[in-house]
């Protein structure tokens, strides 16, 4: 099962470990929830707070914060709440985490006084690193539960779903923006030579927002600043994009490194008194070179 948000109908905030604060999303038009059927609707969702409050053992009041929270809901009928949570790290305490989220909604049902009508609460870890996860995704594996106490603590499992490591069956499955990001994590991971097919994104300024961020290449940023607003682009336009951009920002850096390296140069020259070689280093390459390395300098 994956519920997967990708569009441009509401807004998306992240925290933690994804550095941005909101960009658009929707359901995909269908994934690997209920084996690629499509039973969520972008309609059927809708918006609620993703902040919940709780008093510590102090006293104290705390506030805590998921990355998405939607009410599923046919007409007025809410079916379920579905949480959204992105890692690009494994976290070790996430089965606490998630507990903890899931325990805020339910007692927000209570407090709101609707008992006839309670509904569950499904939260869905979704993992872009390349290496597998390894930590815990059950109470059981973070907690040191004696055997004899086994019987009265209840588990407690979460939903982890490692993008990299979709099957091929899972990746025919998708057909909107999300499946052009899972197949680049899962061939990145995969295949030296990947070359992306040629499908056209849809929201670019969405999808470009969260490359940058579950990848923490700043170069999608500055792709998203070149594209003009409408541009049909595909996935590879992308990554061509993403590496003239990293060139020519190497580009920059070298010069900047170079112009930094000869200042120096003609400082120690000055300095030590060596006005004829600093003229003579202006008009010849080879010797300034020399001057270069015999004061240690590189260009």
């Amino acid at each position: 099962m994956l519920f997967t948000f990708i569009s441009s109908r509401a807004g998306f905030s992240v925290k933690g470990t994804l550095p941005f604060r909101q960009y658009c999303i929707s359901c995909e038009r269908t994934g690997v929830l209920f084996d690629g059927e499509q039973r969520v609707l972008p309609e059927d969702l809708v918006d609620t707070s993703a902040r919940s409050q709780f008093k510590s053992d102090d006293g104290v009041l705390h506030e805590q914060e998921r990355d998405v929270v939607k009410r599923w809901k046919h007409g007025k009928i809410v079916i379920a709440l579905l949480g959204l949570e992105n890692q690009t790290k494994p976290d070790e305490n996430m089965p606490l985490r998630v507990f903890s989220y899931e325990g805020a909604s339910y007692k927000s049902q209570l407090l709101d006084g609707e008992e006839n009508h309670f509904y569950p609460v499904i939260t869905l870890v979704l993992y872009f690193g390349k290496q597998r996860w390894e930590k815990a995704r059950s109470l059981y594996e973070k907690l040191e539960v004696p055997e004899e106490l086994r019987p009265y603590v209840n588990d407690f499992s979460i939903n982890v779903f490692e993008i990299s490591y979709l099957s091929e069956e899972q990746l025919a499955m998708f057909r909107g923006d999300f499946g052009v990001v899972a197949e680049y994590f899962v061939r990145s991971r995969t295949d030296p030579g990947y070359k992306p097919k040629k499908k056209v994104i849809k929201h670019v300024d969405a999808f470009l927002k969260m490359m940058k961020a579950v990848t923490g290449d700043h170069r999608y940023e500055e792709v998203r600043k070149t594209v003009r607003k409408g541009e049909d682009i595909t996935m590879c336009e992308v990554l061509d994009y993403r590496e003239k951009r990293g060139e020519q920002r190497g580009m920059q850096r070298g010069i900047e490194r170079d112009r930094r390296a000869l200042n120096r140069l003609n400082d120690l020259l000055i300095k030590d008194g060596r006005i004829e070689d600093l003229k003579r280093s202006t008009k010849d390459s080879d010797f300034q070179q020399k001057l270069l390395d015999e004061y240690g300098l590189t260009v």
